[in-house]
């Protein structure tokens, strides 16, 4: 197997490095995971890092499974540690033992932990990883929730972070042992875990109907397994709830993916109203406030995409409000003020959808604040970045829709730059060249505020072929495609305005039939005919200008008749209104133009 890993690998990495990197004394940070090679991958990586500083990665990984949360507790509480060498942390493997055995003597471990946890905090001064299996995480913070709410990190590792060419054999393993497990009448959490695991290798390699099938299958166990649970262990129901819930998630992933929004909604709401339950009845336990929090983003987010903006706003709200208040409760945190800073970014994306600047302007400027404040802390960190480009690049699009253009500029300039580093160091990645053609567009629309053509030109062109090249790398990807459509549209743009008018119709024409394909894949979602309904429009300006009105014609009518239904559909949208009636003014005039004979 090649030791590289995806882009999905690479941010788990990332968030690991940050806990480590943000940790002063104790702290301990989990990696959930059945696979292997992927936790060796990760602890060899962190070798290597520690192989260059005053002390090294040291590893407890104990061969059986008698008396191991005493044997390892003597252990660790038994060091004497170098105050100079603090910073090395202290990696505990216990992934891998297979059997009750091992579950039971993994979970006594959590328990002395969580009993120890001051001792620990006060003579252990530099991380714990503790290393688990990956059915072990909600054991993690059922068993021992005050060490859970301290840690620096919990990743879960479930095969999708591998981004090696071997990745097919590995999920042709993973689809055997779902077999086996799908036709046996074991109850065992494992078998659950070897279904999510193929389905996240099979949205990994963009195989989304087959995730889709994989995970519709694993709910229905789960939905078995919740019948047959303990009625009386309410721990016991609510591993089982979460299992569900889970499984929501992941159909919610790879419908989306399809392009079958009601079902992801549909999916996504089921989990969160699972995920509410919990949190009520397990009052103020952290974790599960931290899962309610994503369950609502990706509720937000289905809402959205479906044109449904105060279902969004509602859910991205009191998402924010729950990542607040958990601020409130365990202080400045770096996963905690990452967290927040999604929020408020996400908050200001549906403002702006709804036209409220002035609110987008405050969430994204207390985002920004964040993510400074982060970067300072954390320094060059790719993730912290990342995240800071983000938010300068919504900074930037605020000031360009207020007029604001030199800042503007400053905001996108700076983001782009960021970028460029992050591109420079991290190659071809496909986030980072997403990332980086968003930046371009950024710069384009600014050189076209201020009539600079040619630099505009140069921007999108640049744009476009980081498209074109993700568009080979990833296929026939929805996302993928509506960015190259949206390029497509940009270059045709600044053609036009260089009055070169057979580049502009060619890109028009080009972005059009991939506009039509996905709402054939699609079907006619907000977003598929909002984008399709603008391009018409501009199709039917083009072709009345070159003389041609009855294809003008045929294009405004279309683009009309889009942007009514959108209108009637969702009455609180005032850019639905807008285009529905900036397209009837245009056709009415063309067409007692035309039939007037002038």
């Amino acid at each position: 197997m090649n030791e590289i890993l995806s882009e999905t690998g690479e941010q788990a990495w990332q968030s690991m490095l940050l806990g480590l990197e943000s940790s002063r004394g104790f702290s301990i940070l989990f990696v959930f995971s059945s696979i292997l090679p992927l936790v060796d991958l990760f602890r060899s990586r962190l070798e290597d890092i520690y192989r260059t500083r005053p002390s090294r990665l040291e590893c407890l990984a104990p061969l059986f499974h008698d008396k191991v949360a005493e044997r390892l507790l003597e252990e660790i509480l038994g060091k004497t540690v170098d105050p100079g060498k603090a910073a090395s942390p202290l990696w505990l493997e216990l992934h891998a033992g297979k059997g009750l055995a091992w579950d039971h003597a993994r979970v006594e471990l959590l328990k002395q932990l969580e009993e120890k946890r001051e001792t620990l905090r006060k003579s252990l001064p530099r991380p714990l990883i503790l290393s688990l299996p990956a059915d072990f995480r909600h054991q993690a913070f059922f068993l021992a929730p005050q060490l859970w709410e301290m840690r620096k990190a919990g990743i879960h590792l479930s095969g999708k972070e591998l981004g090696n060419p071997d990745a097919g054999s590995s999920a042709m393993q993973s689809q055997e042992m779902w077999d086996r497990a799908r036709n046996s009448r074991l109850r065992e959490k494992k078998s659950l875990f070897s279904g999510w695991q193929e389905a996240d290798l099979a949205m990994a390699q963009g195989k989304h109907l087959e995730a889709l099938r994989i995970s519709e299958q694993t709910l229905e166990k789960c939905r078995e397994e919740a019948r047959l649970a303990n009625p009386n262990d309410p721990l016991v129901q609510a591993d089982a709830k979460l299992n569900i819930s889970l499984c929501l998630d992941r159909v919610g992933d790879a419908s989306l993916a399809r392009g079958d929004l009601p079902h992801a909604e549909a999916s996504y709401l089921e989990s969160l109203q699972i995920r509410r339950t919990l949190s009520e009845h397990f009052e103020s336990n952290q974790e599960l406030l931290r899962d309610l929090c994503v369950s609502l983003d990706r509720v937000g987010d289905v809402s959205i995409d479906m044109g449904k903006l105060p279902a969004s706003e509602a859910a991205y709200r009191e998402s924010l409000q729950i990542r607040r208040e958990l601020r409130s409760m365990l202080g400045e945190n770096t996963e905690i003020l990452r967290d927040l800073s999604i929020s408020l970014n996400k908050v200001g994306d549906v403002a702006i959808s709804q036209g409220k600047v002035q609110e987008a302007q405050t969430a994204y400027h207390e985002s920004l604040e964040l993510r400074r404040k982060l970067r300072e802390r954390l320094g060059g960190n790719d993730q912290v970045l990342r995240d800071l480009s983000i938010s300068l690049e919504r900074i930037g699009d605020i000031a360009f829709g207020t007029g604001n253009i030199p800042y503007a500029e400053e905001n996108y300039r700076e983001s782009l730059e960021i970028r460029r580093e992050l591109h420079k160091k991290l190659g071809d990645n496909p986030q980072v060249l997403r990332d980086l053609s968003v930046s371009l567009d950024g710069i384009g629309n600014v050189a076209i505020a201020m009539s600079n053509l040619s630099d505009a030109a140069a921007s999108y062109s640049e744009s476009l072929k980081i498209r074109r090249e993700l568009h080979r790398l990833l296929g026939n990807n929805p996302k993928v495609l509506r960015d190259l459509s949206i390029s497509l549209e940009r270059v045709g743009d600044i053609a036009l305005a260089m009055q070169n008018f057979q580049k502009a119709e060619a890109t028009y024409q080009e972005s059009l039939r991939i506009s039509r394909s996905l709402r054939r894949m699609l079907g006619e979602s907000a977003q598929v005919q909002n984008d399709l309904g603008i391009l018409l429009e501009k199709l039917g300006d083009f072709a009345e200008s070159m003389g041609r009105p009855e294809e003008a014609e045929s294009h405004l009518a279309e683009a009309n008749a889009i942007m009514k239904g959108l209108s009637l559909e969702f009455p609180e949208r005032q850019d639905f209104r807008d285009a529905e009636e900036s397209t009837s003014k245009k056709l009415y005039s063309l067409v007692k133009r035309t039939s007037s004979g002038d």
